[in-house]
């Protein structure tokens, strides 16, 4: 990267990126609807030899194919790559100079929190372990004040105090327990951009006063969250993360039956910046649904639907949204035989996915 100033890296990345991809060095797997790149491959004779020069270079050390355990000679390496079908040598070095550990699999009989208390990463900015399983939060991790990145699998609730780590910008977080409620106080970590759950949680409020968010959240911070319940969509809740661009959104049983669905629905509209949501509705019922108070943002660019078992006639509430330019409808999002659209609604729409519906009839 250039040592002038970038105002936003994750940009730069991405033109690096397709940079490569036009030079027919990295291939395209997947693309997202707008064109933009959702996954990618390497050649195997190319990562082969980015694999051999990194190593060379002690930029990164990548366990070749059938290691049965750490070889000798990696201590200064600054990151780790590490994928073990089988260990029958426990014996683990220290990388106290570390600044990257990912791990994929440790193999049968090694305990993971024996490896991260061995390993003594302390100046670690990226801890990728979302396929290790913990039964327990690994207290090391609130060592790393360095880190940056945190991408792990839980089956327990995360502590308070993992907020103290101030530097995080992105926590992925795979976990199987039911609607957990989250304890971390996202609004204190100034850091904060990426904050992704793979089932639906229950944000805590904020506990401090309308008048210090200005002071917390840098313009830069908080871009995207997923998964929370629709009873997190507070007022409270929103006016902590004004910068917002990205939110996935799920409506639980309890949600449901409390009726607060249209009440926190209606908060939306405070996320001006919003450009990208995902809402699932209750899949439980088939009930119609009364969502008059379904408030969004005029800015909305993307927008995912799915079990909210709308009647086609409301389609003309989503219709006036003049920046939408994808729409997926999913699980009966809306439902009816018919639907006639209006003349000049969505001037902008160049992708539409409807799936899992009973529409027959589609007059434009």
């Amino acid at each position: 990267l250039d040592p002038e100033p970038i105002a936003d890296t994750e940009q730069v990345a991405e033109d690096y990126l397709d940079d490569l991809i036009g030079r027919n060095l990295v291939s395209v797997g997947k693309r997202n609807f707008d064109g933009k790149v959702k996954t990618c491959r390497l050649h195997d004779f190319l990562r082969e030899l980015c694999v051999r020069e990194a190593e060379k270079e002690k930029f990164m050390y990548v366990t070749p194919r059938g290691a049965q355990g750490f070889r000798t000679g990696i201590r200064d390496m600054y990151r780790l790559s590490i994928h073990f079908d089988s260990i029958t040598d426990y014996s683990v070095p220290s990388f106290r100079h570390a600044i990257s550990f990912m791990c994929f699999s440790l193999g049968y009989g090694f305990s993971p929190d024996l490896l991260l208390l061995e390993l003594q990463l302390k100046l670690l900015r990226v801890l990728d372990i979302y396929f290790l399983h913990f039964d327990h939060f690994p207290i090391q991790v609130l060592e790393m004040v360095h880190l940056r990145y945190i991408a792990f699998n839980v089956t327990y609730e995360l502590p308070p105090s993992m907020s103290q780590l101030r530097n995080l910008q992105t926590i992925l977080i795979r976990g199987p327990w039911e609607s957990p409620i989250l304890s971390l106080e996202y609004w204190s970590m100034p850091s904060l951009r990426h904050f992704h759950c793979s089932v639906v949680s229950h944000l805590k409020k904020p506990t401090i006063g309308r008048k210090s968010f200005d002071r917390l959240f840098a313009p830069e911070y908080l871009l995207s969250l997923s998964t929370i319940s629709f009873s997190s969509c507070t007022r409270e809740v929103f006016n902590s993360m004004p910068q917002l661009k990205k939110l996935g959104i799920c409506e639980t049983e309890k949600d449901y039956i409390t009726g607060v669905s249209s009440e926190c629905l209606a908060n939306l509209h405070l996320l001006c910046k919003l450009d990208t949501l995902k809402c699932s509705f209750f899949r439980e019922t088939s009930k119609t649904r009364d969502l008059c108070r379904f408030s969004l943002p005029y800015k909305l660019k993307k927008l995912t639907l799915s079990w909210s078992y709308l009647p086609w006639g409301d389609m003309a509430s989503f219709a006036n949204l003049g920046h939408l330019t994808v729409l997926k409808l999913k699980n009966f999002a809306f439902q009816g035989p018919r639907w006639e659209l209006n003349e000049g609604a969505f001037g902008c729409l160049k992708s539409l996915l409807i799936e899992s519906t009973d529409l027959v009839h589609w007059e434009a």
